[in-house]
């Protein structure tokens, strides 16, 4: 597929950095990122969704959130 037709197919583009996306859930979501709704307490990378956040965590900084965590993320101990 052609570079032009690709981005034909990416009609909804973030007014922030212009990445293109077929879906306009797809944009929303993106949009979270640019918010900084979802950081990570350790590193402060945004995350558009918290799922995603929650496995660069466990991978990343090898920290489970439990259900209690949740809602208070910054009284996890470990963090630094």
């Amino acid at each position: 597929m052609s570079k032009s037709r690709r981005d034909a197919e990416l009609r909804f583009r973030c007014s922030i950095c212009w990445k293109g996306f077929k879906h306009p859930m797809s944009l929303t979501l993106h949009k979270d990122l640019h918010s900084g709704k979802t950081k990570c307490p350790v590193c402060l990378r945004s995350f558009s969704r918290s799922y995603d956040m929650r496995i660069h965590l466990s991978k990343i900084h090898k920290i489970t959130l439990k259900l209690d965590a949740k809602l208070n993320i910054k009284n996890i101990s470990g963090l630094k």
